[in-house]
């Protein structure tokens, strides 16, 4: 069986377009997937982190969040920041870690060794870049598995 591409201008484009519109309904459907069957649209694994389609464009506004609160903290180390969230969550800010320690968030904060830090505030990309930057300030950055890593 030969696949034989168009040759006229015009079905190159149709063909471009058809190719885009399936890529679009992969998007969509994945979408859709993730919020009816409650399925994430990233996998956390700690370094090994493969975002979708969808996560990636997030991940890309969570990085821009965690960058513009490290400038508005005067933070040295922006880069690290988002080297340590890419390996804690995959960027994403709703993750949850395994076992009994309740890592949340973007930065994995965990409720059994840190109570005071809320879900809201561990779920939220500010807040929790703003904790984090503090215990980093403090000489703590130890705290985080990644750190080894990255």
């Amino acid at each position: 069986m030969k696949f034989i591409l168009p040759s006229n201008k015009t079905s190159k484009i149709a063909l471009s377009f058809l190719v885009l519109g399936v890529f679009a309904i992969i998007v969509i459907f994945e979408g859709l997937c993730a919020e009816t069957y409650n399925m994430p649209l990233y996998t956390v694994n700690h370094a090994r982190t493969q975002p979708s389609a969808i996560g990636e464009v997030l991940g890309a506004y969570v990085e821009g969040r965690i960058l513009a609160v490290a400038r508005e903290q005067d933070f040295k180390w922006p880069g690290y920041l988002v080297r340590l969230a890419r390996c804690e969550s995959g960027l994403n800010p709703d993750a949850l870690g395994d076992g009994e320690y309740r890592s949340r968030g973007l930065f994995q904060i965990s409720a059994y060794f840190h109570p005071g830090v809320t879900d809201d505030c561990a779920f939220n990309v500010e807040c929790s870049t703003r904790w984090t930057i503090d215990k980093i300030n403090a000489g703590q950055q130890g705290l985080w598995t990644c750190d080894r890593l990255i």
